[in-house]
């Protein structure tokens, strides 16, 4: 094993891990829909570019939902990092990625959830709509420890 001093200490390199985020909804039947109620389900989620298993990496992503959802904070410490809900509105959702090296700094971003397509027609109706993102995390002069990791 590394001393500890050493395991903290920064290297010259950049690393970068592909992601992509994202959210996908469906509407609900008419049937299971009562009046002035949840109209989708939607998933929103953070994931390996390549479906890769970031956790090695990752510690955990919290996703802050709209403050009307019970628990608007939802912490989510292993794969697959992604929540799930009902409703009928569209909103930001506020996430925050915090790697398992202390010394990296947590990467927060925001996705606008889409419930509603902009495809009217009636085949659009039954697909999920999905709105997604390709980013990269980009790790300047990671720690020896944290180099590991991402290997």
């Amino acid at each position: 094993a590394m001393a500890a001093a050493e395991s903290s200490m920064r290297t010259k390199v950049t690393m970068e891990k592909p992601f992509v985020y994202g959210s996908a909804a469906i509407a609900l039947n008419p049937q299971e829909i009562q009046p002035g109620q949840h109209t989708h389900r939607w998933t929103v989620y953070v994931r390996g570019f390549e479906n890769e298993d970031m956790s090695t990496f990752i510690e955990k992503v919290t996703f802050q939902l709209h403050e009307s959802f019970e628990k608007p904070t939802r912490e989510i410490s292993k794969p697959p990092y992604e929540v799930t809900e009902t409703g009928w509105g569209e909103f930001k959702i506020f996430i925050k990625v915090h790697f398992r090296d202390p010394i990296e700094q947590p990467v927060s971003f925001s996705h606008q959830l889409k419930l509603f397509s902009t495809n009217k027609s009636e085949s659009a109706k039954t697909k999920p709509v999905m709105s997604e993102i390709y980013d990269e995390f980009v790790f300047h002069h990671p720690t020896e420890r944290l180099k590991v990791l991402l290997a």
